[in-house]
């Protein structure tokens, strides 16, 4: 093919064949960089977890189970109290994201109620616990 000065012109590969390399993300005879991995999802509810205040949160935990979010933070830094309805809520959550290979992180600092409570109860081990939002994004 010439490129009009009658020089032959660079051959494409048609699009078809051209294959994402693994490790870049970049299609073979493309240039780029490779896209980033996406920003975590938070949800972060205030003030009480429990019965009456589950009707407003537990259908954001369902919409982001059901999404294809890769991994969704939980910041329960601004949560005052956290009930066994809450907690049964974020365990169903975490099993529904560990059965699709998905990253459920939990925000729960040093000494706040949410901390105190998945220790007292032995659930601290179940979840990935981190102190901060920041931790749990790295």
């Amino acid at each position: 093919m010439c490129d009009g000065g009658g020089r032959l012109a660079p051959r494409r590969e048609p699009a078809a064949r051209r294959r994402a390399s693994p490790a870049t993300g970049v299609r073979h005879g493309e240039t780029g960089t490779p896209s980033p991995v996406p920003e975590p999802v938070v949800i972060a509810p205030e003030g009480e977890l429990d019965l009456h205040s589950l009707d407003a949160l537990t259908p954001r935990l369902d919409e982001a189970a059901a999404a294809d979010y890769p991994h969704l933070i939980l910041d329960l830094s601004a949560v005052t109290l956290v009930d066994s309805t809450a907690l049964g809520a974020i365990a169903q959550t975490q099993h529904r994201f560990n059965g699709r290979g998905r990253k459920l992180s939990v925000v729960a600092p040093p000494g706040s109620a949410a901390a105190v409570v998945l220790e007292l109860t032995g659930l601290r081990s179940r979840f990935s616990l981190f102190g901060s939002r920041d931790a749990a994004s790295a």
